[in-house]
């Protein structure tokens, strides 16, 4: 599967927020392809029902995006650029858990 705009929470986040210098971090998130399929497809599937969310929201803004980046995304990419892979799953799956949270996502 590919990211895109529509499944894929690191995507959006690091195109879409106020800051023009984490443009080349999309460059990392290509180690994430390497992970289990099955974790792979966790991630697409539950991103793609957030993004979806946040777009019933109004929520699919810069604003938003800085924040997650801000928030979650910045510490991801990181752990990805250190080679720390241990810690980056539950680092994941605890931003997914917290942005499903935050935006009411079933």
């Amino acid at each position: 599967m590919t990211s895109t705009f529509d499944n894929c929470i690191l995507l959006n986040a690091i195109l879409k927020n106020q800051s023009l210098s984490d443009d080349p971090d999309t460059d990392y998130l290509w180690v994430l392809q390497g992970l289990h399929q099955q974790i792979v497809g966790e991630y697409y599937s539950r991103s793609q029902k957030i993004i979806v969310k946040m777009r019933e929201l109004n929520l699919d803004n810069m604003e938003t995006w800085t924040e997650i980046c801000d928030t979650y995304v910045k510490e991801i990419v990181l752990m990805i650029k250190n080679k720390n892979y241990n810690d980056l799953v539950p680092a994941i799956r605890f931003m997914l858990d917290s942005l499903e949270a935050q935006y009411g996502v079933e």
